[in-house]
């Protein structure tokens, strides 16, 4: 597709797909709109004869299910799929679900042979009866006060369903895991071979790194892809201004302290050692607050809780006090004539 031509829009049973709230209601949505895809169902694999008894319908598992995942995939590649793509997706997905139904008949085969090699010494999954054990006596569940119990060839073949049955429980996560994954496995194998999907793998290669290249540049940024307004970066709160005097944060963290022209000044070695003494306590406090101010609004409001918050207020209003002590020293130096 040319990168200049406009992108055809999805069907609007696959932007419902990609908008489900959950698997079942995708599968819905699949199953609903199986025979509007451009999929000929004739020409795929066909399902063993006996998948309906374990389940597996022909309309609502196996064609819902060969909907589902052109959906999916369309959705991936955003962009509607040609009737060669979709008719390849189809044939996998179609080779892949009549594998499924081979779970029971495995799970079966191996119950049994499991069931007829221990048949001698009646073995059951992970354990052995011993000697006392009397296989001509089954003695089933006490239901309603009512004892079954069984003797001779009937208790043998009872025991024999039994021990059956319990291979059959232990077998089936195995192979049914087995079965999933081979069958997914395969799947994806034939999708990637396949010279007709080699446009559609493109494509959803493509997708996949913008999307990822989005992610990367969001997380670069430290408020993840927003930068807060100036407004929100200065919420932190500040002591009140003392009348008569100009406040050391209206000028900005890296600005001297006060406006040295505003205030009657006779002394100028008075206000070298306010800078001296006042230079360090200012600085120590400008920078917590643009460590505060980096780390935005939200860091900074919570921690008004900590301590270091307290110990900031502190020197500050220490600061305050030291400033206004030494202006009225200056002022007082200023109208004593001597």
């Amino acid at each position: 597709m040319d990168s200049h031509e406009p992108e055809e829009p999805l069907p609007e049973a696959v932007r419902a797909f990609t908008h489900s709230q959950s698997v079942k209601e995708g599968l819905n949505i699949a199953y609903l709109n199986r025979n509007q895809l451009g999929i000929n169902y004739e020409q795929l694999p066909k399902m063993p004869f006996w998948s309906p008894l374990f389940g597996y319908t022909i309309e609502n598992w196996f064609k819902g299910g060969i909907a589902s995942d052109i959906m999916r995939l369309t959705a991936l590649a955003a962009r509607p799929l040609s009737p060669t793509e979709t008719q390849a997706l189809a044939e996998s997905s179609a080779r892949s679900r009549s594998i499924i139904p081979w779970k029971q008949p495995l799970v079966a085969a191996v119950a049994l042979s499991l069931t007829w090699r221990g048949r001698g010494r009646f073995r059951f999954p992970f354990y052995t009866p011993g000697k006392s054990f009397d296989p001509s006596r089954f003695k089933g569940l006490n239901f309603l006060g009512w004892h079954s119990v069984l003797y001779g060839l009937h208790a043998i073949r009872a025991w024999h369903c039994v021990r059956f049955a319990s291979y059959g429980l232990v077998a089936w996560p195995f192979i049914s895991s087995f079965v999933n994954i081979y069958a997914n496995v395969g799947h994806n194998v034939r999708v990637l071979q396949d010279p007709r999907t080699k446009s559609l793998i493109k494509t959803i290669e493509a997708n996949n790194a913008k999307r990822a290249g989005m992610k990367h540049r969001d997380s670069a940024s430290p408020f993840g892809g927003q930068i807060p307004k100036q407004s929100e970066q200065q919420n932190w709160q500040l002591p009140p201004k003392q009348s008569g005097q100009q406040s050391w944060q209206d000028s900005g963290p890296s600005a001297s302290l006060g406006d040295e022209d505003a205030q009657p000044v006779s002394s100028p070695s008075s206000w070298d050692r306010l800078r001296r003494d006042g230079g360090v306590g200012a600085r120590a406090t400008s920078g917590g607050i643009q460590d505060i101010d980096a780390q935005g609004t939200d860091s900074y409001i919570h921690s008004q809780k900590d301590d270091g918050r307290a110990e900031r207020e502190r020197a500050q209003r220490e600061f305050d006090a030291m400033l206004e002590r030494e202006r009225q020293s200056e002022n007082s130096d200023s109208q004593d004539p001597f």
